[in-house]
């Protein structure tokens, strides 16, 4: 249901024989604007409520422009933005900020493949996109405050680009003199800025912000584009923010990072970057680099491209063989000492050879010929956190129930985690001749070769059809992990699935012994799913 709303200020003017809507006092209403409007991720209070109800009258229009302006600002088009400027251009004696100085973020989604806009009834030869432009970029001028931008493409803006510059070398071109560049070099509280689609210009230009103490920055670059080669890697290209940097992501066939030559001995390590993101690239280059480069990170993401059987594996062993000779050779002591969080498949986290402490890994897939490398990276890095996903199709003959069995007691000692999150999931179905009870038997027997083990999550998929958490009680295997796992203290368990929308309830499971007995007691899961990944990605 919905009303409409509208002012008075002073109490005679309410007369409900004459006014059939829903009257408030203004001052009220300016109270209530605040709460009309949430920038929070899920919120749905959006600008919409907010704009409607600034046009009940004058004075609730001008306080509400500082709320609207909050906020991500998505200009998706250039009728948007042509309309967007005119908005903020504006002036009026009632405001006391200029509305250009409320703006600190704005996403710019346009691209060369939207094409050319025409203005209805302009003359042909006006291109709208050209005069949004200029607009867009006289709008950089006046936004100073700007903390944050991220733009689909920024070519796009230093028009004219010739399609045969786009995949250019940045050292054999010029950067464009136009508003948009001389604007963009202004921006002195620019923290945060994502390309989505990089080409050479564009890296020249974000290689010259120098007045942007730039902290957090996510680049990307197309698969079908070359890429340009900026003074031949990234460090070089994010060179001038080495003081300030914190967060990098990089998306691309190839993540370059390249070790001090004699024109920059030394001079390319950022010392504040904690967090790298990496999306693409094969497992084949070096650790050292990174290392070198970001000798301070605690936080590493890599999605790489993996290969889900055995062909890749003396590639592997060649490259993760690379890597622990190249940081070996720098000496005892040298990278990393410990990351506190890790997202990477299991064959990429081999290839890397990390000698250096984990204190959550997020190792993606788990598959029969990848068994044997998530052991060496669990005894090598001493994860305290492992998330897994256990694709149970591809394992044959209850082989699950070695995931963990390292079979060398030393290496086996090694494996020592405390908080283990894990999945098991089926695509097909329960082979014919298998009976649920064995598979449960199977991963019962896998999780006891982890003494250790403090706190587990553990979830299985119902596409058997046998849904074991169903006609199996959830207590009664509560009470077997409790059992088997020496230092458990609680769990979750978690039957889940498509089939037929059927999922039971997350059971959480507090583990107690008296007189010697270990016994297990329901409580709230809530808390127990929170945990080093899930707190860093909330963050993230």
């Amino acid at each position: 249901m919905s009303c409409k709303i509208s002012t008075f200020s002073r109490p005679m003017e309410l007369d409900p024989a004459r006014h059939k809507s829903l009257r408030l006092p203004w001052d009220i209403l300016m109270e209530l604007l605040p709460y009309t409007i949430s920038y929070e991720p899920g919120s749905r209070l959006f600008r919409g409520t907010l704009s409607r109800l600034m046009q009940t009258c004058r004075t609730l229009y001008f306080k509400g422009i500082p709320l609207l302006l909050q906020g991500e600002i998505i200009l998706p088009t250039w009728e948007s933005i042509y309309s967007f400027s005119d908005f903020i251009l504006l002036s009026d004696p009632h405001e006391s900020q200029r509305r250009a100085d409320l703006i600190r973020w704005m996403y710019i989604p346009i691209s060369p493949k939207d094409g050319i806009n025409i203005i209805k009834g302009w003359p042909e030869v006006f291109n709208l996109d050209t005069y949004a432009r200029d607009r867009f970029s006289h709008l950089l001028e006046l936004t100073r405050n700007v903390e944050r931008l991220h733009f689909a493409t920024l070519e796009i803006f230093m028009d004219p680009t010739p399609p045969h510059l786009l995949d250019a070398d940045p050292d054999m071109l010029d950067m464009p003199d136009c508003p948009f560049t001389d604007n963009m070099m202004e921006l002195s509280r620019l923290t945060e800025l994502q390309v989505d689609e990089m080409g050479a210009l564009g890296e020249g230009l974000v290689n010259q912000l120098y007045s942007a103490p730039l902290a957090v920055v996510s680049l990307t670059w197309d698969w079908y584009r070359k890429r340009a080669a900026l003074l031949n890697n990234i460090s070089n290209l994010l060179y001038p923010y080495i003081h300030t940097l914190t967060t990098l992501s990089i998306n691309d066939s190839n993540s370059w990072f390249m070790l001090p030559d004699d024109d920059f001995p030394g001079n390319q390590v950022f010392h504040n970057v904690h967090t790298l993101n990496l999306t693409g690239g094969t497992c084949d280059f070096l650790a050292e680099s990174i290392m070198h480069t970001l000798p301070n990170l605690k936080h590493l993401t890599w999605n790489c491209r993996d290969q889900p059987d055995d062909s890749t594996l003396p590639r592997d062993e060649r490259d993760r063989l690379m890597n622990m000779n190249g940081i070996d050779d720098r000496g005892e002591g040298w990278g990393w000492e410990v990351l506190e969080t890790f997202r990477c498949c299991i064959r990429g986290a081999f290839t890397l050879g990390l000698m250096c402490k984990v204190n959550a890994w997020d190792a993606e897939v788990l598959t029969p010929d990848r068994i044997n490398q998530l052991q060496e990276v669990l005894t090598e890095s001493q994860v305290d956190h492992l998330k897994l996903l256990v694709l149970m199709d591809r394992f044959t003959d209850l082989e699950v129930r070695r995931i963990f069995d390292v079979g060398d007691e030393q290496m086996f000692d090694n494996i020592t985690l405390k908080r283990l999150d894990i999945t098991f999931v089926w695509s097909f179905g329960l082979e014919k001749d298998m009976l649920g009870d064995d598979v449960m038997d199977a991963i019962v027997n896998c999780l006891s070769r982890l003494p250790s083990l403090e706190h587990l999550n553990f979830s299985i998929s119902d596409y058997t059809g046998t849904r074991f958490l169903e006609t199996r009680h959830t207590r009664d295997l509560a009470q077997r992990f409790a059992e088997t796992l020496p230092q458990l203290r609680n769990m979750t368990l978690h039957c889940h699935g498509e089939c037929e929308g059927y999922s039971l309830p997350i059971k959480g499971w507090k583990v107690a012994e008296i007189n010697g007995w270990k016994i297990v007691e329901e409580v709230d899961p809530t808390e127990m799913l929170d945990g080093p990944l899930r707190t860093y990605n909330k963050r993230a």
